[in-house]
């Protein structure tokens, strides 16, 4: 699901989901402020969701 948000989002999103780093750990990682690390993450949110969402519904409407 992690493919269907923005590229810019995703090493944010991947950090703090899968490698659970704290946002200024993140910032660090990626060369930038910590606001921005916080606003990607939580602009990717309801994408993710709503990716995810659909995949489940996909998923069950074959079963």
């Amino acid at each position: 699901a992690i493919e269907a948000i923005p590229l810019q989002y995703r090493p944010v999103v991947w950090h703090r989901c899968v490698g659970n780093l704290h946002f200024p750990e993140i910032g660090q990682v990626l060369s930038i402020p910590t606001s921005t690390v916080k606003n990607r993450f939580y602009r990717a949110r309801p994408l993710l969701r709503a990716a995810l969402v659909a995949q489940l519904d996909m998923t069950t409407a074959k079963v």
